[in-house]
């Protein structure tokens, strides 16, 4: 296995990260793959917008990205391809946005997951983050 660099997310990635929302939201059509990809560049380009990609080589194999709102990044998007799952590309790619958020002055992070999200629970326990309080939500 080639070694995995992880990297900031920059614009040129958004076809890479325009597949995966797609893929996961069953868009097959062009021309919303097309507007997905340019959101993603929008996003991407946003002060308010951290991203992390890892790649093995040149092939890009998973990515964490976040919000940042006043001294926080929330976590958003974590995602690995499955081949390269449970080999520490996750915590790997948790610790460098974790890292640039401190080197910018963030001061927390968060992030969310589901209750049967094993996996998450356990990745982010791994990476420092601890259970604290309950989320309460209201649709509007």
């Amino acid at each position: 296995m080639c070694k995995i660099l992880f990297r900031r997310i920059s614009a040129a990635d958004a076809p890479f990260l325009a597949a995966y929302g797609a893929a996961c939201d069953g868009i097959t059509d062009a021309a919303k793959l097309s507007r997905l990809s340019a959101r993603f560049i929008r996003s991407v380009r946003s002060s308010c917008y951290m991203g992390v990609l890892a790649m093995a080589g040149r092939q890009p194999i998973g990515f964490q990205d976040g919000v940042v709102a006043g001294d926080t990044l929330e976590l958003s998007e974590i995602y690995v391809h499955g081949r390269y799952r449970l080999r520490g590309v996750g915590l790997g790619l948790i610790r460098r946005i974790l890292a640039i958020a401190k080197a910018r002055g963030l001061k927390r992070a968060f992030l969310r997951t589901e209750p049967d999200n094993v996996a998450m629970r356990r990745l982010g326990r791994k990476a420092g983050f601890r259970r604290e309080g309950l989320l309460y939500v209201r649709e509007l």
